[in-house]
């Protein structure tokens, strides 16, 4: 480093893979890819250029701060970076993106050894005078050589060279020599593994940091990022969200560890961030907070729903385990009755959900209540081409034929298809198994938030009743009065449908087939034509389906409420 900077060149890519050790145990410093001449031994640049890890502050800072620049003392810090490198394996934040190193660098305070108290004091010492952040402190490389850590090294170093000669033919006759990976580095703002290689652009992680707004630059800079499976981009304060559609791998314990109270900037985006944020500021700033979920059908609103539930509720942990399990069981059930397959989305949102998340003063949650609205009724009765009917009644379908109980219900294996309100469905064997899957954790999560077995059966009795309904006919009669008349065509589903709801038959039949109004205090009632029987059937089946979807949400909102600590 003395040698380069005397004669004027700036490395500014030294670290461990660009220093070479000859069979006879001679270092050189190689790659010389990223060097700069200068004018003058003090002379300045103000290129970003290097390998991210082992980059000094003032060099990272140039790709933003275009009247910025730095000396050769650049060198120095990435001698400290190699010292630790060298002495730990790793150079420091090697187990994050090299991006996100980028970041983290200028902000945080200069890094150290991963066990000082294993190395010298003066080893300790050389790599701290190195990491001087502010480089007009930081010493330059003759300054270097008179420090202690450097002195002790003999004036004639045969002894430790035939030592490292030793220890390399023992390693190349064991067979451990270790080849490592060309580390990633930056130029002119974009990342590259080798010289084959294209290099890779930087996608800045927050919109609001991009220089020019234009709908052209951040179109382009979502796509690049969606590319590489950066589905996540801060705008400000918002983060967007774009639908992968595969699984990533991004929201095990690890990553709910890894975004746990850390400031936003030190992680990539994430929807864990965002339950972060907003849990330490209730906490802090002692006020409610609010997150809305906002985008159109397919956009992964409800995966969304769900991962911040789930951060939110293991920021919060409870003192009860059993209230956190709880908790996460709302939304999957809500799912099954309030979610169906529609043209562009499988699993499509069919109503307006509000979750409140209530928390004591130390920020552990202490219970849930959930709001709906606008649920699509119309799909109970009616689906478009290619659509299906709410997730429950497929899911109950093949659940209770697994459990062989179907015939209890009043329902046909045979017919499964045939169902009017189902109609469309394009069963498949594999489909089967997966809505036996999902019933199942449908029952659980029932059974974890307190629902009784009877009350499932009445769940379950009130489904098979709207499947039956549907399939109610009717044909046109005359009544005495020569006047069109609706009546049943099929007597016996009257019958099924009757025996489900715990109601008298004639009682369903008079409500189908005529209709009563009040006029003045007097009762008058007249007959329905088929077209309005029809109506009044679907209307019904619609009118049952709101009351249990409503109840149960109530129901739910009850047996989360009793350990509320507001």
């Amino acid at each position: 480093m003395v040698y380069l900077h005397q004669n004027h060149v700036m490395h500014r890519d030294i670290k461990g893979h660009n220093i070479l050790l000859t069979e006879q145990a001679n270092i050189k410093l190689v790659d010389f890819g990223v060097s700069s001449h200068l004018a003058s031994s003090w002379g300045r640049r103000n290129t970003s250029v290097g390998t991210p890890y082992w980059m000094a502050p003032e060099v990272i800072a140039c790709e933003q701060q275009l009247d910025y620049s730095y000396d050769v003392r650049c060198d120095a810090w990435s001698l400290g970076i190699t010292a630790i490198e060298l002495a730990d394996g790793e150079p420091p934040l090697s187990d994050i993106h090299p991006m996100r190193a980028l970041f983290q660098i200028p902000r945080n305070p200069p890094p150290t050894l991963d066990r000082p108290v294993e190395w010298t004091m003066e080893f300790n010492d050389f790599i701290a005078e190195c990491l001087v952040k502010d480089f007009e402190q930081r010493p330059t490389a003759r300054e270097l050589l008179q420090h202690p850590f450097i002195k002790a090294v003999p004036h004639n170093p045969e002894e430790v060279r035939r030592e490292l000669v030793l220890l390399q033919n023992d390693l190349r006759k064991k067979n451990q020599m270790i080849q490592k990976d060309p580390e990633t580095t930056i130029k002119g703002g974009a990342l590259k593994a080798d010289r084959r290689t294209k290099r890779t652009p930087l996608w800045m992680d927050d919109l609001a940091c991009l220089e020019r707004l234009t709908e052209e630059v951040i179109v382009d800079h979502m796509e690049r990022r969606y590319q590489t499976d950066q589905i996540y981009t801060y705008m400000g304060d918002i983060l967007i969200a774009v639908n992968p559609f595969k699984e990533l791998g991004v929201y095990g314990d690890k990553e709910s560890r890894q975004y746990r109270g850390m400031v936003k900037s030190e992680n990539p985006p994430h929807i864990f961030a965002m339950a972060d944020n907003a849990y330490h500021n209730m906490l802090h700033q002692k006020q409610q907070q609010c997150i809305v979920i906002s985008g159109e059908s397919g956009a992964g609103k409800t995966e969304s729903a769900n991962f911040l539930l789930k951060q939110l509720v293991t920021l919060g942990k409870a003192p009860n385990r059993n209230l956190e399990d709880k908790i996460l069981q709302v939304n999957p059930i809500m799912e099954a009755f309030g979610n169906a397959k529609t043209g562009i989305n499988d699993n499509s949102s069919r109503f307006g959900k509000y979750l409140d998340l209530t928390y004591t003063r130390l920020g552990k949650v202490t219970g849930a209540k959930i709001s709906v609205y606008l649920l699509e009724q119309s799909r109970v009765v009616r689906q478009a081409e290619g659509e299906q009917n709410f997730h429950i009644f497929y899911y109950m379908h093949d659940g209770l034929e697994a459990e062989d109980k179907l015939m209890q219900y009043c329902l046909d294996k045979s017919k499964r298809d045939k169902h009017r309100y189902l109609a469309g469905s394009n069963w498949s064997k594999s489909k089967s198994q997966a809505n036996v899957e999902q019933f199942n954790k449908v029952v659980e999560g029932f059974k974890s938030l307190g629902f009784r077995d009877d009350e499932l059966d009445s769940v379950y009795r009130i489904l098979a009743a709207v499947i039956n309904l549907g399939d109610v006919d009717f044909y046109q009669t005359i009544d005495k009065d020569n006047m069109e008349q609706a009546a049943v065509k099929n007597v016996e589903q009257i019958k099924v449908v009757s025996e489900l709801l715990g109601i008298d038959p004639s009682d369903l039949t008079e409500a189908l087939t005529s209709n009563s109004v009040v006029t003045k205090g007097e009762i008058i009632t007249r007959n329905n034509t088929v077209e309005e029987a029809m109506c009044t059937r679907d209307a019904m089946a619609k009118a049952m389906y709101g009351r249990l979807f409503d109840w149960i949400v109530n129901n739910i909102n009850r047996l989360l409420s009793f350990c509320r600590i507001v």
